[in-house]
């Protein structure tokens, strides 16, 4: 029922394509997750500079507007849906390589054999832009936008009044943070989503607490796994499941420091929600993390848990190397917020001939 009445509202809005034309139509994955989110957010602030746009989970109906499938996944699902060709079709590669699994390799070569009928193929950093250069992709088709962080939502000002005794945590415990899904499936996640290094994170954490008492802040669903490995190293957790993703940036406040341990990524997101809250954050070499802080000596470039642990406290021992670290956020967020990033986007439009100023 809830997926006919998804349809149905689609197919409403669509359909304003016929008279509101040059419209933006984000093709969103059914479920209300990153993807979602990040088209919320594009579409958001494509309004504020007076361009009309809408998420959409169908291309049905659409004509003479920028048809934007979200991800690798709705592009391969959903492309051949849209009945018209008046449309400029844009499509978003986060992360993903030839070889990854079966499934990532069906989608990426289908997506290759449709490169001549797409306008553009956006990519969120320099690993998959230099990656869909070796794979034959034209450069005139290709654009690098990383994924920015929405300021409204992530600041230094967001004041919940959550504690960290409200929620089950000690005051006096250094507190990691890890804000995703890295489960399997979208139940209790016991299978590990390896690409996400939920392996990788317990490993660290828990040789990090044989130096010293740690704790850890787990948000999103499908945690399974690493809910097991903590209580296996009898280390302190609490495991929140938000109702938004929105809502996320009010827990920053609550950690010490947040650790991305991913294989492969096309961001993530809390790379650069940890800036915009000025939370120290270690990192994995993937994804946006060289990009983004290729001179902030924060990136771990091994899967070596004693690597790991050595760049955590790097920070979380010294003051000052803390301080250097937050004192480059300012001219980060700056490059990386929306307000900066969706000139790109308004630039595209210009690209594929749409004249906003008329």
């Amino acid at each position: 029922m809830i997926r006919k009445i998804k349809l149905v509202i689609d197919l409403a809005l669509n359909i304003k394509t016929f008279f509101l034309k040059n419209s933006w139509v984000f093709i969103s994955e059914n479920k209300d997750w990153a993807i979602y989110y990040e088209g919320t957010a594009l579409i958001k602030y494509l309004k504020k500079k007076g361009i009309n746009g809408w998420i959409s989970y169908n291309p049905h109906f659409v004509m003479n507007s920028v048809i934007h499938f979200g991800s690798l996944n709705v592009f391969y699902t959903k492309y051949e849906k849209q009945l018209f060709k008046t449309n400029k079709t844009i499509v978003t590669f986060y992360h993903g390589y030839l070889g990854m699994d079966k499934s990532t390799d069906k989608m990426i070569n289908y997506l290759l054999s449709k490169v001549d009928e797409i306008s553009l193929l956006i990519v969120s950093n320099s690993i998959m832009f230099n990656r869909m250069i070796s794979y034959g992709v034209p450069e005139h088709k290709l654009k690098l936008i990383p994924i920015p962080v929405d300021e409204e939502l992530f600041n230094t000002s967001i004041k919940n009044g959550i504690t960290r005794k409200e929620i089950g945590l000690s005051d006096n415990v250094f507190t990691m943070g890890s804000f995703q899904k890295d489960g399997t499936g979208w139940e209790d996640g016991n299978l590990p989503k390896l690409s996400k290094g939920p392996d990788l994170f317990c490993n660290a954490v828990k040789s990090l607490s044989n130096i010293m008492s740690v704790q850890v802040l787990l948000i999103g669903p499908a945690r399974g796994y690493v809910i097991e490995r903590l209580k296996e190293a009898n280390i302190k957790y609490v495991h929140l499941v938000l109702d938004s993703l929105e809502d996320v940036g009010q827990y920053y406040s609550l950690i010490d420091m947040y650790l991305v341990s991913s294989r492969e990524e096309g961001g993530p997101k809390a790379i650069l929600e940890s800036v915009a809250t000025n939370c120290p954050i270690v990192s994995s070499n993937v994804g946006m993390a060289p990009d983004v802080f290729s001179e902030c000596n924060n990136l771990v470039y091994s899967e070596k848990s004693e690597e790991y642990v050595e760049c955590i406290l790097r920070f979380a021992g010294s003051q000052i190397e803390k301080e250097k670290l937050l004192g480059k956020y300012k001219s980060i967020l700056k490059k990386y917020g929306w307000d900066n990033v969706i000139v790109s986007y308004i630039q595209i439009r210009k690209e594929l001939g749409f004249n906003d100023e008329n």
